[in-house]
């Protein structure tokens, strides 16, 4: 599986929990069907939540891959901060109307973890690792960004360790993430954190080979999709 491949998976079921989240909860336009499992009612929207579940932890990896591979980790880096400053209008708008300090987009939170990569490879001493690492986490975790320092720490997991460790890290990580909410039983919870877990099947996948060369999409798509959903939702509620 190319990374191109990834990066259709992770966008389709980025678009997919976008799209639950912004038209078909709020407007109620599929509370009537869903699937039955293990004795509990589960709707569409539910699934379609658990499929948009896959899209940061393949992203995440791919972030890491683009840091491993880069030929200049400074320009990757602009890139992502870029993006993430353009992303901001029309993620505040669609996530946190009136409140823009609430939370920042996905793009912040590889922008740090990038920064936090840039900023242990300057050093030979191996300490500046884990000392950037919790920095970076801390930094998430105060800026708001979407998913904070667990979604950091995904980053550094996929980008230090090799396949072999890093997905029984990844899993402990999701597994350590969801926890209080898995003690208690709960079975949409356990789904949850069971479809996150599931992103390492197509990252197991991963070729190691990049496919069509069209990173611009991506980069694009990110805030063309919310705007789009976004102009949508505005349209359905005038």
């Amino acid at each position: 599986m190319t990374g191109f491949i990834l990066k259709l998976i992770a966008a389709a079921s980025m678009l997919a929990d976008h799209m639950n989240k912004l038209i078909i909860i709020p407007f109620g336009l599929a509370d009537k069907i869903g699937i039955n499992i293990l004795g509990h009612s589960i709707g569409l929207p539910f699934l379609l939540g658990l499929f948009g579940r896959l899209s940061f932890p393949i992203f995440a990896f791919l972030i890491s891959e683009g840091a491993r591979h880069t030929s200049d980790i400074k320009k990757y880096i602009c890139r992502i901060m870029i993006f993430a400053v353009i992303s901001e209008i029309p993620f505040s708008l669609a996530f946190s109307p009136g409140n823009a300090l609430q939370g920042q987009n996905v793009m912040f939170t590889f922008l740090i973890a990038l920064c936090a990569i840039y900023i242990s490879g300057k050093s030979t001493e191996k300490i500046l690792i884990p000392a950037a690492a919790l920095a970076a986490m801390l930094a998430a975790k105060l800026l708001r960004t979407d998913y904070g320092a667990y979604g950091v720490l995904l980053v550094l997991i996929f980008y230090y360790f090799e396949k072999k460790l890093s997905i029984p890290l990844f899993a402990a990580a999701v597994i350590a993430y969801y926890g209080r909410r898995i003690s208690t039983g709960s079975v949409s919870y356990i789904l949850e954190a069971a479809s996150v877990i599931m992103a390492a099947v197509p990252v197991l996948l991963y070729s190691g080979k990049r496919g069509p060369r069209l990173k611009w999409l991506f980069y694009i798509f990110y805030p063309a999709h919310i705007s789009v959903l976004l102009i949508l939702r505005i349209m359905m509620l005038t």
